[in-house]
């Protein structure tokens, strides 16, 4: 061994010296534009960006480190800088004024820092690209009630919360209009600020297709109810129309498919798989839901794949293209993700029509999801609970598979009356199709919305909503009406457990990508591309201690 020290902040001109190929300052020659699917200076010559992030606290140095730190960053070749999670906390670590409980007050000394850090990134050839909401999380000294009940940082609910989007548009004010006082010009006249990014990692959609959205506060959930009913309403103008379409084809249920649902046999029927080096155990108990009886299948050893812990009933007779409805009671003993899917019971194991995902609360929660059969084999599959490689607890109850639509209108409900409820799992395939349409429809109107805010007080830099991979293919249709197209990635981003971002409790998979070809972070990327637009992947990694880092 020998020493190899990296001087951190070393910026003497010596063969390294990558800063020669950067415009200096940044937007000498004007704003960055798009065209023909790449970025171009202000004099129309195309360019690339290589950036970083700086997250939190430090987008906030010390005059004195902002100049040593831009220099450093220019030597190595970056001409970008991410500005990421500055609206996350309290100064020192954020942007917002301790002197207040909410998060609507910008510091002063934290504005200066962050003033002339982008004047020293300018200077030196780098531009911009401005995170508006990251991490800003609202509490009820915002205004806000429940809102430690809230999804993380807001997420989704953002797209729709009326003040939630005028809060967004006055921070988006206050930091666009205001003067750097070391380059003497707007945030919105800066053409150093090359990319302003609305909303990062944000999607309602996700959040109604996994069922996220109906465990939010009910101040929130009846905001949402009425947009929907509005929405219905102008698609739909009267319920009988409404229900000549979501009731079409609607095919009563049938009976229970599944044998032993109430476990009156003890455990018959029912499979637990977890094969060695995982060890598992499975029991009947009492405890269910309405005094039912239930499955108690507990991990105390972790296999070696993410599957190596399920609960299955086999030999099941499926029929393509015919509906079908799957119900259940189900808790563990900590928040849990547990996937739940119909597929064959041999090989090559795959699908037959039901691939969910659902969260596990600590209390009693029932499900109820409804799928059409596809690809099945007579009495070869399977109703199976993948309850994940995790050690813990989980609980089911009154599993049962039923042939039918389900789903039906309740009587009581009507467009005229507004009450038409949100669509859960187990609505018909025309109901859950508005509902994401209608979610989509919000997350179009909120990105376009927002953008057109950030003109109308003169900013001259490029748009970008969320991540392209956000919603799906909505989330590109989405991304399509804004400047250019973004997206994140990380090959094998450890996993925490037991508690999120636990330093001391995480695992990861620790395999090279170029032996996953089709599953890789490359060919994932490229899928979300848009055509005729920029493309920037303002995320990435292979985290350390991957033994393949080296591939990043």
């Amino acid at each position: 061994t020998f020493p190899f020290p990296i001087q951190t902040l070393n910026t003497n001109p010596d063969a390294t010296d990558m800063s020669y190929l950067n415009e200096k300052p940044a937007g000498k020659s004007g704003f960055v534009a798009a065209k023909g699917g790449h970025f171009v200076d202000g004099s129309g010559k195309r360019i690339r960006f290589l950036g970083v992030n700086l997250c939190a606290g430090a987008a906030f140095p010390e005059h004195v480190d902002a100049d040593k730190v831009a220099a450093r960053l220019a030597k190595l070749g970056v001409n970008c800088v991410r500005l990421h999670h500055m609206d996350n906390g309290y100064a020192p670590r954020g942007i917002w004024d301790p002197a207040y409980k909410d998060k609507q007050h910008i510091d002063k000394s934290q504005l200066d820092k962050l003033d002339y850090l982008i004047a020293a990134l300018k200077r030196n050839g780098i531009y911009i690209d401005l995170n508006l909401h990251v991490s800003r999380q609202f509490s009820e000294a915002d205004g806000f009630p429940d809102a430690d009940k809230l999804t993380n940082y807001d997420k989704g609910v953002d797209n729709f919360e009326p003040r939630m989007i005028e809060l967004q548009k006055d921070y988006a004010r206050d930091l666009l209009t205001h003067t750097n006082a070391y380059t003497g010009k707007r945030y919105a006249d800066e053409p150093a600020i090359a990319i302003i990014e609305i909303n990062n990692e944000n999607s309602l959609v996700n959040y109604c297709m996994d069922g996220t959205i109906l465990t939010i506060p009910d101040y929130y959930l009846s905001e949402l109810r009425k947009q929907w009913n509005a929405w219905l309403r102008a698609k739909y103008g009267a319920t009988a129309k409404l229900r000549k379409v979501w009731e079409a084809g609607s095919v009563p249920l049938g009976p229970n498919m599944l044998a032993n649902s109430d476990l009156s046999e003890g455990a018959r029927h029912w499979v637990l798989e977890a094969p060695s080096p995982a060890q598992a155990d499975m029991r009947v108990e009492d405890g269910g839901p309405n005094g039912s009886k239930c499955l108690h299948a507990t991990l105390t050893r972790e296999g070696l794949r993410s599957w190596d812990f399920q609960v299955h009933q086999v030999g099941l007779d499926l029929a393509d293209g015919k509906p079908y409805v799957l119900s259940f009671w189900a808790r563990a003993n900590r928040p849990r993700k547990v996937y739940v899917n119909v597929r064959l019971d041999q090989d090559p194991w795959s699908s037959s029509g039901l691939d969910a995902t659902v969260e596990l609360p600590v209390e009693w929660k029932r499900y109820e999801i409804s799928f059409v059969a596809d690809d099945t084999f007579k009495n070869h599959n399977r109703v199976s609970f993948n309850l994940q490689s995790e050690i813990g607890e989980v609980w089911i109850s009154d599993v049962q598979l039923h042939p039918g639509t389900g789903g039906r209108i309740p009587d009581t409900a009507s467009l005229e009356a507004g009450n038409i409820a949100i669509p859960q799992e187990s609505y018909t395939i025309p109901q859950r199709t508005d509902f994401l349409a209608f979610a989509a429809e919000k997350e179009r109107d909120y990105a376009t919305g927002m953008r057109r805010y950030i003109k109308s007080l003169g900013s001259k830099s490029l748009v970008v909503d969320t991540q392209v991979t956000y919603s799906g293919i909505a989330g590109l249709y989405r991304e399509s009406l804004l400047d250019f197209g973004d997206t994140h990635a990380y090959w094998q981003h450890p996993s925490f457990p037991h508690k999120p971002w636990d330093s001391q409790d995480w695992k990861i998979t620790n395999t090279p990508m170029v032996r996953a070809l089709g599953r890789d972070t490359l060919t994932h990327m490229a899928l979300g591309r848009l055509e005729g637009k920029p493309f920037t992947v303002s995320e990435y990694n292979h985290p350390a201690p991957s033994d393949y880092a080296a591939e990043c």
